[in-house]
């Protein structure tokens, strides 16, 4: 479908929003009232402008306040209306969006309502333009979509049309049945956004809190699938009210966009599509049974019937590769320069099983854990490079990331020459897409010439990557939510606070579900620490064990040091889940953090940092599935009272001494 934004959606001033827009791959735009009135570039100029940048201006908006009102405050918006319409005229924009009236002094009178809009049309369309009528979720009178239609519908004007917007029709939980019952060419603007499920008055959550696509907690694939049923072929915009988005740069915030709107696109065509063939599938099939007949020409108007069921719902929906369904392979670590981070991992009883023909790179295993150290990258400190996953096709899943509009580098996160496609993060961790043969080894460790090193049998305890958790900061967040969704599927809950030393912090955990024969599931948490915040923030690689207390006893005996608990933890602990002494006096002895929800328990023991890594040994019991957001306040406390004692400031920074 034809993509298009509101100004309003971004940040910067208007010429900078423009270049934004046309650079992220949108070709209409709605021009909104504030950004050319604070401007520095006349109507005409703006056109020019756009032209240039191959963008077509689609909606001026918005007209507010305008029906149900005194005959001699309508004259005089009727005026106001006029010398909207030659502006509009000098700007090359052809339709008006106009929201439903929220003034007090109104008539709650829709024959009134019908009279005005109806003066209104014809103006429109003697100065050869149209209006969107749009219903505000907080409007005196109008505040639903299926009010404003009947009013548009007695109208019964060709210069007067409806818009329908998500935000305003999903906040007020208004059955979407009715849209099917509107001409799709009478709908002149459908607006798109997405928002978290918030319990606040509508107008302020309207006009703070809203999301791009995927980013929220809405069905918009469901709504738009309603919009599509009417036949609506124009043009697909967004329409954002967001404090962050207008704070952030205008670029990244519009690529973003483009990439949610690609996305929900894509989601829908695959709702469309199976919900058409279940339904080619449910209907009657000639009988291929009768004589004579071989079946082979009953079979065809099957086919026939499927192909264009499919084909005119989805019309319009260009196909991306599918969802990669990827589970878990290993981590890319970037070491640290003084060797420390390998020297963990041998401590921990991982072995250097193979050495990357370039030289540079080593892959470690113990068990089912896999690391990859790539030296190439080594820095100061040790860090994550990527996290790496294994799909059926690589090379899809990085053709379904390009479409996206995120960047793929075949090279530089990875070995070269590797069998993976590394797609960073808005935050900027790799995502290190890879083959996998039938038993879930990575097609891309062939690259790795033995050296006849192999683990000890004893750390065959370490299972796999259970997770990995990154920190993003607040302005990025909504955007790495929608990457991760888009990108690879993943899905989660509705963030949940985490308290903090620093103050309140979100978590997120994403996954795929349920573990697979091939390999354990992906999990990604996802930590936003306060805005104020300046904590360090690692990134944190929870390896998975069968037997944490047995798996840090092992490390421990081995050299490996893990951070102490609170001296009041685990009295709490036994006071909160009724665990007998000895099995908290063994978890106290190992200093295992236990995390307890309704499906299950959460075992896990924190590793000294290593520079930006934070690594944790867990074990899962029952049916838990989520990643320890219980103990969040005290792994925070423990990292910083670690660094508090090792002389390092909040930013990570070792603390100078002064001489006496």
């Amino acid at each position: 479908m034809r993509a298009a934004i509101a100004t309003v959606s971004l940040g910067g001033g208007l010429e900078e929003k423009l270049e934004a827009v046309s650079a992220a791959g949108f070709r209409g735009v709605e021009l909104f009232e504030q950004d050319l009135v604070t401007g520095w570039l006349r109507p005409e100029q703006v056109a020019a402008r756009a032209r240039d940048l191959g963008l077509e201006l689609d909606v001026y908006q918005p007209f507010r306040d305008l029906e149900q009102v005194p005959d001699d405050v309508f004259r005089a918006n009727l005026r106001r209306a006029e010398q909207r319409f030659a502006l509009m005229h000098r700007l090359g924009i052809s339709t008006m969006l106009l929201c439903s009236n929220v003034a007090t002094a109104v008539s709650d009178d829709d024959a009134l309502a019908v009279d005005q809009l109806r003066a209104l049309a014809e103006l429109a369309e003697r100065n050869g333009v149209t209006v969107a009528y749009e219903a505000l979720a907080w409007g005196r009178n109008v505040s639903t979509y299926d009010h404003a239609w009947r009013i548009v519908r007695e109208v019964d004007h060709p210069a007067l049309g409806i818009c329908l917007d998500s935000f305003h029709i999903l906040a007020r939980g208004t059955d979407l049945g009715t849209i099917a019952e509107i001409p799709g060419e009478r709908i002149m603007s459908c607006q798109v956004a997405d928002a978290p499920m918030l319990d606040m008055d509508v107008l302020r959550w309207s006009r703070h809190h809203r999301l791009f696509p995927g980013e929220g907690d809405w069905d918009l694939a469901g709504f738009l699938s309603h919009v599509l049923d009417t036949g609506f072929a124009g043009t697909l915009s967004l329409e954002v009210f967001n404090d962050v988005y207008r704070q952030t740069d205008p670029t990244v915030t519009a690529r973003a966009a483009r990439r949610s709107l690609r996305a929900l696109e894509d989601a829908t065509r695959v709702l469309r599509s199976a919900a058409d063939r279940d339904r080619v599938d449910a209907e009657p099939r000639p009988d291929m049974d009768e004589p004579g007949d071989t079946g082979r020409g009953a079979e065809e108007p099957g086919r026939s019937s499927r192909s264009a069921a499919v084909g005119w719902s989805a019309r319009g929906l260009e196909a991306l590769p599918a969802v990669p369904e990827p589970v878990t392979t290993h981590v890319v670590l970037a070491p640290d320069a003084e060797g420390a981070l390998v020297a963990l991992l041998r401590r921990a009883g991982l072995a250097c099983v193979g050495r990357h023909r370039t030289g540079r790179t080593e892959l470690f295993e113990a068990g089912g854990l896999r690391v990859v150290v790539d030296a190439a990258q080594a820095g100061l400190a040790a860090r994550v490079a990527a996290v790496g996953l294994g799909v059926a096709d690589a090379a899809a899943a990085a053709t379904r990331a390009r479409a996206l509009g995120a960047p793929v580098l075949p090279h530089g996160s990875v070995p070269e020459g590797t069998d993976e496609y590394v797609v960073p993060t808005p935050e900027g961790t790799g995502v290190a897409f890879g083959g996998r043969s039938a038993d879930g080894t990575p097609s891309w460790s062939r690259d790795f010439a033995p050296t006849g090193e192999r683990a000890s049998a004893a750390a065959s305890d370490l299972l796999g990557v259970d997770l990995v958790g990154i920190t993003v900061p607040w302005d990025r967040t909504d955007e790495t939510t929608g990457f991760l969704r888009a990108v690879l599927g993943v899905d989660g809950p509705v963030a949940a606070d985490a308290p903090r030393t620093d103050g309140l912090a979100r978590r997120r955990l994403f996954t795929t579900g349920a573990t697979t024969t091939s390999g354990p599931t992906v999990r990604i948490a996802v930590t936003t620490p306060a805005p104020s915040s300046d904590a360090p923030s690692p990134t944190l690689v929870a390896l998975a064990s069968a037997d944490v207390v047995g798996t840090v006893t092992r490390m421990r005996d081995s050299g490996v040091r893990f951070l102490p608990t609170p001296p009041n933890y685990h009295d709490d602990l036994a006071a909160r889940t009724g665990l007998d002494e000895v099995t908290v006096t063994r978890l106290r002895d190992a200093a295992v953090l236990v995390d307890v929800d309704a499906s299950g328990t959460y075992l896990h023991a924190v590793v000294e940092p290593l520079g930006g890594v934070v690594f944790e040994v867990v074990e899962r019991r029952g049916g838990y599935d989520g990643s320890g957001v219980g103990d969040a306040a005290v792994v925070a406390a423990m990292v910083e009272h670690h660094g508090q004692r090792r002389g390092v400031d909040r930013r990570g920074v070792a603390r100078r001494t002064r001489r006496a």
